[in-house]
């Protein structure tokens, strides 16, 4: 299943649930990014998975800015899975 979500600067960012281990590495480093700590609730991405349920959710909260002035939303760059992209157009 792919997805998208729309950060502040425009950039988007699809979503493989497929592919997604529910790591959180992208918790991590969005949390280090903007707070210079691995603290996943200062995280903008949250991964939320259910074993029980078998259910795996990703979302952006309100304050990611899409790691304004980076080459790529660090949650991209350091998904240890790939199934974070910036898509382009």
């Amino acid at each position: 299943m792919n997805w998208q979500m729309e950060t502040k600067p425009r950039a988007k960012i699809s979503v493989d649930l497929e592919k997604c281990c529910a790591c959180r590495c992208c918790e991590l480093a969005c949390s280090f990014h903007h707070h210079k700590r691995f603290d996943p609730s200062c995280s903008s991405i949250r991964v939320h998975r259910e074993d029980g349920k078998g259910t795996l959710e990703i979302s952006l909260i309100s304050t990611c800015d899409g790691c304004s002035g980076e080459k790529l939303p660090w949650c991209v760059r350091f998904c240890s899975s790939g199934c974070l992209r910036v898509v382009t157009g």
